[in-house]
Parts: structure tokens; sequence; C-alpha cells
């Protein structure tokens, strides 16, 4: 019995001693949020001075410490001076005023030894307040927040100064001298936590209406068109006088940086889409403000990469804002404009584009410091699309919406196309395609105003397009909208087609609204868009690159076939009492004839 009591008594030994090595971690993990007696400085004086905030932290589940680099000297408790925590390590010349390159310095050091000097983890006074709070003992402090995501925050310094005499009297040491309770520190106890850290985001201007604009990373635009361009949503951060400053000589100090390039032609294409940066404008706090040494600079870049100062040339530029401005311009919004226009001969700058549609990319980037201990830079990016639309269009690719075709196909039940390949373009050709007849593409139902720039190049001017081998018409340079569409010149040796046509390009962009997802071409008889009228639709969706064509169902599909008779085998027209007519006056005549006939013999028979 003796034994199994021994037994157990040092089970139960081995056991605690197992329990407490395994709970000691866990209490080691905790961190003070409260001020511990053995931190106590003030020989028994006062434990707890007064309240420390830290506000304007605007992320939620983030750390804020408080670091004591400064701590109060006592003697019977009385306060006689202030001396460093960490003379090696965390140095600062005047603790009256410590430099933000000293608090650089020792914010550097914490990051990598966390626990050298005595901390305390400040709480949040109320969810989602952005202001922290603790009580600590009379000294110096930095704040540091962690745990952040996007949002980077400058060291802070704040002090705790002994105010109230009575409390504990101001007394001569043979160690500390003289103490002024009422202004040891330059710095209060509440900081004001300057973040670095701005938004970005690049936009097309979008007014089809006159009315207010409306913003968009996606838009559609007309060859000759005018864009205008927004880069907004950005704040210069809060950035200290010795922000980034990583050496106290003004000669060796890195500025801090705030960058904005921005590209027309980042895909690099052989020929740019656009024509220009022009208009260039920069708010900064909701005012204009123009380019000078201690402002911004701006240069400006040709296709081949070179400065111009030629405006019309430029297909990028880089805005590069001037290290005082930025020092004194903290929390300010920023907002660049400018405008450029689509040109005639955008397609030839994408050479692979296949199906009737061109995406032009244009995109930029704002590089700005975000780390108040290295002069590393964080790089923000965003992009827009322009599309430009055509029908019976595209280069690998080539549709084959409208159908321009010649009578013969009149008594044909199932008209049949086939795959044609000219070099590198393969499109389908009716078997009765007919070439030669001339287009007219207009912007109003009345057709009185053709689109200029809706030829190609080897084309015809004022909007026209003229049937091709494989019967097609071609238009390109079109933006999403509605269309008129009308025969001018027949073929010789054809009739006119006399219909006009309403041609809709619509189009829908992928959830994020950042990229197209489907357009369609839909053609109605006549000048009314209306269901009942429509004759032909074509649907494509796109995806990573990739265009199909919807054509699930018999409806999903219809080509337009457009037809044209022969001269010889013009239909007869009108009703039956038009014909009586001409007969009754071809009868006329002949009996005109013949009596005018009749008459000259029987005068030359007397003469």
């Amino acid at each position: 019995m003796k034994k199994l009591s021994t037994k157990l008594l040092s089970l139960a030994i081995v056991t605690a001693i197992i329990f407490a090595f395994s709970i000691v971690p866990t209490l080691a993990s905790v961190e003070p949020t409260t001020w511990d007696a053995s931190w106590d400085t003030t020989g028994g004086a006062v434990k707890t001075i007064d309240t420390i905030t830290a506000t304007n932290i605007s992320e939620s589940g983030v750390t804020v410490r408080a670091y004591q680099i400064v701590k109060g000297t006592y003697k019977d408790g009385k306060l006689t001076g202030y001396v460093l925590c960490d003379e090696e390590h965390a140095p600062v010349d005047n603790i009256e005023a410590p430099t933000s390159s000293e608090i650089t310095a020792i914010a550097n050091y914490i990051q990598g030894h966390p626990s050298a000097l005595t901390y305390i983890v400040m709480q949040e006074t109320s969810a989602g307040s952005g202001t922290y709070t603790a009580d600590v003992e009379a000294g110096e402090y930095v704040i540091l927040v962690s745990d952040s995501n996007a949002i980077v925050y400058n060291p802070a310094v704040v002090a705790v100064n002994v105010t109230n005499a009575n409390l504990i009297a101001a007394t001569t040491d043979t160690e500390g001298g003289s103490v002024d309770m009422e202004s040891q520190f330059d710095a209060g106890d509440t900081a004001y936590m300057k973040s670095s850290t701005t938004g970005f985001r690049k936009q097309i201007e979008v007014d089809n209406t006159g009315n207010t604009p409306t913003y968009s990373h996606v838009d559609t635009v007309s060859f000759r068109d005018t864009v205008k361009f927004v880069l907004d949503n950005m704040t210069i951060p809060s950035y200290s006088a010795d922000y980034g400053n990583p050496d106290p000589d003004p000669e060796n100090n890195v500025p801090v940086e705030y960058i904005i390039n921005d590209d027309l032609n980042p895909d690099n294409l052989a020929a740019t889409p656009f024509s220009g940066v022009n208009s260039l404008t920069v708010k900064v706090g909701g005012a204009t403000v123009s380019p000078a040494a201690d402002t911004f600079t701006v240069t400006y870049y040709d296709e081949a990469g070179d400065p111009t100062n030629d405006t019309t040339d430029a297909v990028s530029y880089k805005i590069e804002f001037a290290d005082a401005f930025l020092r004194a311009h903290g929390t300010d919004s920023v907002e660049v404009t400018y405008v450029t226009t689509v040109t005639d001969n955008a397609q030839l700058a994408l050479s692979d584009y296949s199906h009737d549609f061109i995406s032009n990319n244009t995109s930029a980037t704002l590089e700005y410091s975000n780390n108040p201990t290295s002069d590393a830079v964080k790089t923000l990016s965003d992009s827009t699309k322009t599309y430009t639309f055509g029908i019976d269009s595209g280069n690998s690719i080539k549709t084959y919406e409208l159908n321009k075709i010649t009578d013969a196909a009149l008594n044909q039940q199932d008209p049949t196309y086939s795959s044609v390949t000219s070099g590198d373009v393969t499109t389908m050709k009716h078997q009765n395609a007919l070439q030669g007849a001339t287009f007219t593409i207009y912007s109003d139902s009345t057709m009185q105003t053709p689109i200029a720039a809706a030829g190609k190049a080897t084309a015809p001017p004022n909007g026209t397009s003229i049937s091709d081998a494989n019967g097609h018409i071609e238009f390109v340079g079109l933006k999403a909208g509605t269309y008129y569409l009308k025969e001018t010149t027949a073929p010789n040796g054809k009739s006119l087609n006399n219909n006009n046509y309403t041609i809709v390009i619509s189009e829908t962009y992928n959830a994020a609204n950042t990229a197209l997802a489907t357009y369609t071409i839909t053609t109605y008889l006549g000048t009314s868009a209306t269901p009942s009228a429509q004759v032909g639709i074509a649907t494509y969706s796109v995806s990573n690159g990739t265009v199909s064509l919807v054509n699930d169902n018999p409806n999903d599909f219809i080509p337009v076939e457009i037809v044209n008779t022969t001269l010889a085998t013009l239909p007869i027209t009108g009703g039956m009492g038009t014909i009586i007519i001409s007969v009754i006056a071809g009868l006329g005549m002949a009996i005109f004839l013949t009596v005018f006939i009749v008459s000259k013999k029987k005068s030359s028979k007397k003469n």
C-alpha cells in the first residue's frame, strides 16, 4: 500500500510538472495590457501617472503597442529626472524632442527585437473608434501599429509629463538635478497616427446624354472620338518632416516619392490607337496646381519611349511630385485628367484581333513611399479598356452579319455558306455572293449624316463600303449604338435594293465591369428597331481573349441576305389598272401612226 501511495504521488508530481510546462507558453504569449508592478520605477511614489492615446487608426484587427524609451528616475519616492531605457539600442540625443530619424531607428530596432523594451498593448476605446489608450507611468513612448493590411502607419511619440507638483514634488538630486514638472517633453500624451496610404483608380468619363458624367473602367468608342481619362481616388499620405530620412544629414536624405505613370499603349502595339495626351490637369485638394520645380514635373514620352515636348505625339507621361510639396499637403486629394483621340487607323495597331471588335487597353500606376523605416515604395495600378466594333469585320476571322447576294438565290430553299480563306483571314461566303454594291451607313434615321470614320482606309469616303468578292459589307470604327444602312449604288446590271436597315450594336460586361463579356449585332428591316422587324442577329461571347459565336439554337445566329435583282428580269410592279392604261395607250399610239401613214400616202397620190 505504501509503494502504491508513493507511485501515485510521483505520478501526480510528474503530471503537475507537465501541466505547468504546458501552460507556460500560453501565459507568455499573453501581451501586457496593464502596467505591471514589476515595471514600477517610481520607488513607490505613484504607479500609474496618466493615460496615453493613439487616434486615426482606420483599420480593424491591428495591434497597437507603446514602447517605453524614456523613464523617470526617483529617490525617496520623488521624481528626480528622466533617463533613456536603453542607451545602446534606443539612443536619443535630446529626450525632450527626439527627431523622426531617431524614432525611425528605434522602430527598426523594435521590429527586430520586439521584447527588448518594456511595452504595453493599447486597447481600443470602442469597436471601430480608431482610438486606442493605455495607462502608463511618466516617461516617453514610441507607438507602433502592426498587423495592418493595406495601411502603413508612421511611428509616433507620446509622453507623460508630471504636471501635479503636489503629487510628486520636484527635488534637487545629485544625479538628476532639477525637474521641470510642467514641460519636460515636446510630445504630448496623444498621438495622431499618420498613415502613409492612398487609393488609386483610372476610369473613363462617360457622358453620352449630356447629363452629369458617369465613370467606368470600360467604354465603347468610335474612331475620331475624344476620350477623357480620369485618375483619382488618390490621397497624399501624411509625411512628417523627417519621414523616411535614414540619415540626420540632409544631404544624405532620401526624399519621399509620389509618382504617377500613365500609358496609352501598354501592350507595345505597332501603332498606338490614341493620339496625344492633351489638356492634362492636376488638382490637389480640389485646386488646380501648375507644374513647377516646387510642385510637380511632367515628362511626356512618344511611341519610341523618348521624351517629347509635343503632347499630341505623347502616348505616355510621368508626374513626379516634389518632396517638400508632399510633406506640406498630407491628406490632400489628387486628381489627374486629360483627353485623347481615337485614331482612324486604330485597327492597324491590333494585328491579331479576331471577329469584329478591337480592345484598347490603357494602364496607369502610382508609386509612393509607404514605409517610414526604408526608402521602399508601394505600387498601385489600374487600367481601362475601350472597345470599338465593326460589321462584317475582323482580321483572323471575318464575320458575315450582312451578305450581299444576287437574285439567283431566290429559288434556293436552303442557301449554303462555305469557308473561304484568303491569306491569314478566314470567312464564310454565300454561294450567290455579289460584289460591287455600295452601301452607306448613317447615324440618323433620316439618313442624312453618313459616319465618315466608319469606312476602311481603302474604302470610298463618307461612311461607305463596297461589297467584296464574298458579298460582305465591312464597316469599322463603331461604338455601341444604333445605325442606319442603305444601298446607294447597285452593281452594273443589277437593280438598286431600296430597303433601309437599322443595325443595333449592343454589349455586356463582366460582373466586375472591367472587360467585355458579349456583344450583339442585330439588324432590322426599316428604320425602327422593333422585334417584328428583326431580320438578322449575331451574338459573340468573349472570355479570356477567346471570341465565340453563340449559335446553340436556330435563332441565335441569322445572317442578313440583301438581294439585288438583274435588270433584264425586273418584276412587274403596279396593279391591273396600270396595265390596262398602258395597253390602251399603246393601241392609241398604233392607231395614230396608221392614220398618219395612210393620210401621207393619199396626199402623195393627189400630187
